[in-house]
Formats: structure tokens, sequence, C-alpha cells
């Protein structure tokens, strides 16, 4: 999993030297239900128009708009799934989605010097954040089974919701590790991820840094109010 969500956003970097979700919607067992809330439909259409435009990542950070190809790999991932993995509670299998323009566009920013990347994603969702909120807290700790490799996945909700400075419906905030190849070949990634929801539109920016190194928060909640701001205004 971390090997080939690092070749992808990576290789994002590579592209860019070579040339270069927003609107307004405890622990239990068994498979997940529908939340009580709605969430208002946008219509779909393209997403393309609502994610933050390459130039506007901050200097430290070129970035890419991602393939539509490429982006089923990153989301996935970033999602502590590999496309395609088994999920060990099955019932933390994320829900399917949508990998077309009109379902999910990502770009993506790469620091050169620290490897670090930042992570723009907008999907369209039919489920509040709050639905998306108990799913974190459900499946806290899972593995993932891919390609013969086995990975760890912790994630831990932040106590204090993010403000996206935009009138979301709701923000949420929460960190991830992803520790796989065993004691041989071990490969952990951090995440810190913000999360903003307007309606059907939902936009996640994700910092992912390899190491012990302190995340650039400064970096990411600069890039997540101006991409919550793109995704209103798209």
């Amino acid at each position: 999993m971390g090997t080939r969500v690092r070749a992808v956003l990576l290789g994002a970097a590579a592209v860019l030297a070579g040339s270069t979700a927003v609107a307004c919607g405890g622990q239990v067992d068994g498979t997940p239900t529908a939340a009580q809330q709605t969430v208002v439909s946008t219509g779909g259409g393209d997403l393309s128009p609502r994610l933050l435009a390459a130039e506007a990542f901050p200097p430290g950070y070129p970035a890419v708009v991602l393939p539509e190809h490429a982006v089923a790999m990153a989301a996935s991932d970033l999602a502590g799934v590999t496309k395609g993995g088994v999920v060990d509670p099955p019932d933390c299998t994320p829900a399917p989605q949508a990998y077309d323009p009109s379902g999910t566009v990502m770009a993506v920013g790469t620091n050169g010097a620290t490897r670090a990347t930042l992570s723009v994603e907008v999907a369209r969702v039919d489920t509040p954040l709050a639905q998306h909120r108990r799913y974190l807290s459900r499946c806290a700790k899972m593995s993932v089974d891919a390609l013969g490799a086995t990975a760890e996945v912790t994630t831990t909700l932040d106590p204090d919701d993010p403000d996206p400075e935009s009138d979301a419906d709701d923000a949420l905030g929460y960190t991830r590790s992803v520790v796989s190849g065993g004691s041989e070949r071990r490969l952990d990634q951090s995440m810190v991820t913000r999360v903003a929801q307007c309606d059907d539109v939902r936009v996640s920016v994700t910092l992912m840094s390899f190491g012990a190194g302190a995340p650039d928060t400064g970096a990411l909640d600069e890039v997540f109010a101006h991409a919550v701001d793109a995704a209103r205004s798209g």
C-alpha cells in the first residue's frame, strides 16, 4: 500500500518537473446504517471547476491535477485502503466511490525537500459528514491485506473540528498512520486530514509525510481554507 501511494503522489511531482467538498450537508457493532440527516444534491456535473487550482498551492508544494486513471489509486490509498485490499473488520471497507470527474477530482502538491505531499480531494457524496465521522470512530483500527502485504491503519479523530473559514455544513479533522512492510522493510506513513462538506460536495485535504518530522500543518490549514473556498465558488 505504501509503495503504491508513494508512486502515485511522487509520480505527480515527476510529471510537474517534466512539464510540470463543500456545499451546504460511538462505537457500534455490525454494518453501518444510513444517518438520519440527508444531503442536498447539487445536480451532478464535472467537479473540476471546484478543485483548487495547482497554481494556488503554497510555493513549497508545486502541484498537478491528477488524471482520472490516477485518482482512483491515490484516493483509495489516502483512505487507508488500497484499491482491492481486503479489510479486517470487513464492515470497515469504505463505501464505493466514483472516480470519474463527476465523482472525484484531485490535485497533489509535493515538497521536494521533505517528500511530504498535500492532496486536495473533491468528491460528490450522498451522506452527511456526521455519518463519515461515525465511520472513522468505529473503524479507528483496521488491517488491510493487499498484494500479499498487510498494513495496519490507525485513525484518530481530532477533539476539535477545524474551521474552514467558510459556510460549510460541517467539518472534521483526523490523523491517520499506515504501517506496512514488516520489521525488515517497514514503511510508516503519517497523514493529517481536514474535511468539510456543504450539500453533496465534500472537500478533503491531506498532508502525508514519511518519518518522524513534524507535519507542516501551517501549509495544510492554508490549503484547506483555499480548497473550501474553491469548492464553493467553482
